[in-house]
């Protein structure tokens, strides 16, 4: 889901070894702790000196949001 973003805002290939550039920043949990509820992953990468997060919807991705 971060390839593409990650590649305009940090003006690189995105790494075989990405946790090199993402630093986990904040988690917000589905209600009930039922993954078919919405929830989401924020990471904040050095490369891209941007906040990058992924929503997730039923358990899947669904989008991503690019802060900062």
């Amino acid at each position: 889901m971060f390839e593409g973003d990650f590649e305009l805002w940090g003006e690189k290939p995105f790494p075989a070894e990405w946790r090199a550039d993402f630093s986990l920043v904040g988690l917000g949990l589905p209600e009930a702790g039922d993954n078919a509820n919405p929830w989401n992953v924020c990471y904040f990468v050095d490369a891209a000196n941007h906040y990058f997060t992924v929503y997730l919807v039923d358990g899947r991705p669904s989008h991503v949001t690019v802060d900062g």
